[in-house]
């Protein structure tokens, strides 16, 4: 891992539905959570083992998403019921299991949703485990592969989420034995894609670093150690994209946003006002009313100074 004194120490809270229930009821009261733990050995005690959570060291100053990311990956594969090492026999009754090569398929298939792949294989698979299954209401299943193949990308994102939907409301009443050791494969595999959803869109934020390997005291030793630089755009922080036509450059006199953001419609207005007083950049004063928290006007005009 490097140097020592580059290293921190990281503990991870892996969160998960304690139970059937939680995992499918809709009702948030209903649901439980417990955080994933491992079991080691006892120090000076070889017979015992106490749970604990998840840590491991990070290299300081890198990425420590993906660091993350592969510490849990490794660490999931052969956690189960927080109970230690899942054995080969209990492996292989679950992936011989029809319900849980159902929810790995069904992981594969949006896998290949994103990545634009034939995805042929994986309906046929999909289907073929799908057959006399239906719904609590009655409604077939069964995936219509020119629904999913040629599809526009928008249509089979919302068809895509649908299915997975549908299934997960039924799982459970299709295959009452299902383990819920099988949910830490099905953690890991979708951990796996995120992964590599992450390594694809690695280039995006990454600039050469100007800094790299010069003789500057006054500047932070960090700024010096990396070829490439990582930047987040700052409209990223208020979930809105104000901040990257706010640059003076820009000589902007009007902006149109057709944005109302889920939960406070005011929010990114709201916060983007603050944080442009923070930074000394033009922008109207926000005013919000109590209404308007409840029940937003059609449209807003707010002037410039």
């Amino acid at each position: 891992m490097g140097n020592q004194d580059n290293l921190e120490e990281m503990f991870v809270a892996v969160i998960r539905p304690k139970n059937q229930v939680s995992l499918s009821s809709k009702e948030y009261r209903a649901k439980s959570y417990e955080i994933l733990l491992i079991e080691v050995p006892l120090e000076g005690k070889e017979k015992k083992r106490k749970k604990v959570l998840m840590a491991t060291k990070i290299l300081a100053g890198g990425d420590r998403t993906r660091s993350i990311l592969d510490y849990v990956d490794e660490m999931t594969k052969p956690i189960s019921n927080n109970q230690g090492l899942m054995d080969g026999e209990t492996m292989k009754e679950l992936k011989d299991h029809k319900g849980h090569q159902l929810l790995s398929t069904l992981v594969d298939l949006h896998l290949d949703q994103h990545t634009g792949g034939g995805s042929t294989p994986l309906l046929q698979t999909a289907n073929a485990l799908l057959t006399e299954k239906k719904t609590m209401s009655g409604r077939d299943l069964t995936i219509n592969k020119d629904d999913w193949v040629k599809s526009e990308p928008q249509s089979l994102k919302t068809h895509a989420l649908g299915v997975a939907r549908d299934i997960g409301h039924s799982i459970f009443n299709w295959f009452p034995d299902i383990k819920s050791a099988s949910w830490e494969i099905i953690v890991q595999k979708m951990l796996y894609y995120v992964k590599k959803m992450l390594n694809s869109l690695s280039i995006w934020g990454t600039n050469y670093n100007f800094l790299y390997d010069m003789s500057a005291p006054g500047l932070d030793k960090e700024l010096l150690k990396s070829e490439s630089s990582h930047f987040e755009d700052a409209g990223l922080l208020v979930n809105s994209p104000y901040m990257s036509v706010l640059r003076a450059e820009r000589e902007i006199d009007l902006i149109i946003s057709f944005d109302f953001n889920e939960g406070d419609p005011m929010e990114t207005v709201t916060e983007t006002a603050a944080f442009c007083k923070d930074l000394g950049i033009s922008f109207p004063e926000i005013n919000v009313k109590h209404e308007d928290q409840d029940s937003p006007k059609s449209f807003y005009v707010q002037g410039f100074e």
